[in-house]
């Protein structure tokens, strides 16, 4: 099981599942991961495009992940899984 992204990036969930955890896991509780973290990803995507445009720019860089990731932190903005 994987998300594939384009210019070739994937995540292969299933392995890292299988690699930290000592239980087994289902291919459907794999399914299940997989759409939690896609939908939180688009939840992602949408704060870091505000991120770049606050700088007037239309490409998310490295920076904007960080500075989201200490918005998150610092509890400027509420973290979805609290």
């Amino acid at each position: 099981m994987e998300i594939k992204k384009e210019n070739k990036n994937t995540i292969n969930v299933g392995k890292i599942i299988r690699q930290n955890s000592p239980c087994n896991v289902s291919p459907s509780a794999i399914n299940e991961l997989i759409s939690f973290l896609e939908a939180h990803l688009e939840k992602t995507t949408v704060c870091l495009c505000e991120i770049a445009h606050d700088h007037k720019r239309k490409t998310i860089y490295p920076e904007d992940v960080i500075q989201l990731f200490s918005l998150h932190d610092n509890g400027v903005i509420p973290n979805d899984n609290e």
